[in-house]
């Protein structure tokens, strides 16, 4: 944000911006870019994690059901 603030009191001053600022603000603008990017990767992994989550705990609430039911069968017997 400073980079950006200084760049532009240059330009409103009627300066020009140094190339070495420029590609400073170009290098935090990819830099910001790229974290969003993996954040959005991040999210997309969890989520994806949390239907596995979900789909393996209802299997094993299926079979744990199952075996329930054959225990209780088995006792009656």
């Amino acid at each position: 944000a400073d980079l950006l603030a200084h760049a532009a009191e240059l330009e409103r001053s009627g300066e020009p911006v140094p190339a070495y600022l420029r590609k400073r603000v170009t290098d935090q603008r990819q830099s910001v870019a790229d974290e969003r990017n993996e954040v959005a990767r991040l999210q997309r992994e969890r989520q994806q994690t949390a239907r596995q989550f979900d789909a393996e705990l209802q299997h094993y609430r299926e079979l744990r059901a199952k075996a329930m039911e054959a225990e209780a069968a088995s006792g009656t017997q």
